[in-house]
């Protein structure tokens, strides 16, 4: 069986801020690891949210994503690939929900 990770982020609109987001169980399920070059493929950020930076640390399989900007009481979509040792590419999503409190 496939894990699902599920993730959903709080951020409010001025804020500048990393999020981590883990492809360990991903990994381990499927008896893989990320690739040595290039592991990670972020998609273009949907407009009104930016994506300044990220990092990834292939031996925890955490990925840390550095966002900035979007609109209060919208959500968005982010879009990453996980390049693997044996070919694989796996998809993963998560929400940022901005909110200002």
């Amino acid at each position: 069986m496939e894990p699902i990770i599920t993730n959903e982020f709080p951020k409010q609109p001025r804020e500048i801020k990393w999020l981590a987001v883990s492809f360990a169980e991903i990994l381990a399920a499927y008896s893989d690891a990320a690739r040595a070059v290039d592991p990670i493929e972020l998609a273009p950020a949907p407009s009104g949210i930016v994506i300044d930076d990220h990092e990834f640390d292939p031996v925890s399989g955490l990925l840390q994503i550095l966002v900035s900007g979007g609109t209060d009481g919208i959500k968005y979509v982010l879009t990453m690939w996980m390049h693997t040792e044996s070919g694989q590419k796996l998809e993963h999503e998560i929400t940022v929900k901005v909110k200002e409190s």
